[in-house]
């Protein structure tokens, strides 16, 4: 017969280990939270608190954040891999009546904000590069193209650009005295529905929308069909597929389209053909390839498709196709 004390060292170790991979649980499931989305979580952080102060058309203390380039060109504000030495997270979480605190104007960025930026600018900092916040790098005063005739807002286009003010929704001027409109819908916060899209699609004067990250459908876009002046689209990170890019065929002066993270495919790219003022189309993260995009553009020469990393290795492999072509 045994006595309890030689049973208890047993269960001593039994429960030790249960304890231990117990903790050891813990810190793996810790360990794998999921990264930070830079388009989900990080871009409309700075577009709604940074940007404007700091973007294309305000450049406070010759800074700006509305692009990757621009972000990392000037010293020391981000440092991929180490937040405690980026003047931007130091800036963010400095107390709320320090005089250098960012955002200059309104309240601080709340502790959860700060953390997602510290974690993002811990993890690399990872900012693709076709995506422009604000959509003023890439809009339409700043690139050398042919702008569609001279517009005169209709009584309607008003009644639309008031009702869209009144939703929360900034519908104003590309430039000053410009009659042509912008609209940034990217971090809007209201509800996104049919009504608001029809009052869109009524803004004629519109050269410029920004629906990234939005509830934007296929169906929603028929409603867009009428924008026939718009030159900047950004559509990424929606629900839009195939289906919908067929509303945008009568956009003749479309320019500029941003796709990213999208469903669309080679089928797609295929409807885009006769876009032949299009010199910009980022396709990152979707379902086309680099043959549907060689296609689109033997239709389209001028034309600059961002596949990521996937049409570089194409081009790579063609080049030295054709060197071992002239070796033979």
């Amino acid at each position: 017969m045994r006595c309890a004390g030689t049973e208890f060292p047993t269960a001593m170790k039994t429960n030790t280990i249960l304890l231990t991979a117990g903790l050891f649980a813990l810190a793996t499931a810790a360990t794998a939270r999921a990264e930070v989305d830079f388009a989900k979580q990080i871009a409309p952080i700075l577009e709604k608190r940074c940007v404007e102060c700091h973007g294309a058309e305000k450049k406070k203390g010759k800074l700006r954040l509305d692009s990757r380039a621009e972000a990392f060109g000037k010293e020391d504000v981000l440092i991929a891999g180490k937040a405690d030495e980026s003047e931007l997270y130091r800036r963010v979480i400095l107390p709320a009546d320090d005089d250098d605190i960012m955002p200059a104007e309104g309240d601080p960025l709340s502790k959860a904000e700060q953390d997602l930026l510290r974690d993002w600018i811990n993890e690399g900092a990872k900012w693709p590069e076709e995506l422009v916040l604000g959509g003023q790098a890439d809009a339409p005063a700043q690139v050398a193209i042919e702008w569609p005739p001279e517009h005169k807002a209709s009584d309607a286009e008003k009644k639309a650009v008031a009702k869209l003010n009144e939703l929360g929704i900034a519908v104003r001027p590309i430039a000053q005295n410009s009659t042509w409109l912008t609209a940034n819908l990217r971090v809007y916060s209201g509800e996104f529905n049919d009504e608001l899209v029809t009052a869109l699609g009524q803004v004629t004067g519109l050269v410029d929308l920004n629906l990234a990250n939005t509830k934007i459908n296929d169906a929603m876009l028929a409603k867009l069909a009428p924008l026939k002046n718009l030159m900047t689209l950004h559509l990424e990170n929606t629900q839009v597929t195939d289906t919908g890019l067929k509303h945008l065929a009568g956009m003749e002066y479309l320019h500029y389209l941003n796709l990213y993270g999208t469903a669309i495919t080679d089928e797609g790219l295929a409807q885009l053909k006769d876009h032949q003022r299009l010199r910009k189309l980022y396709a990152w993260q979707t379902k086309a390839t680099a043959e549907g995009a060689t296609k689109l553009k033997e239709s389209n020469p001028d034309l600059s498709v961002n596949l990521g990393e996937s049409l570089i290795v194409v081009a790579e492999k063609k080049e030295e196709e054709k060197k071992e072509g002239e070796k033979k």
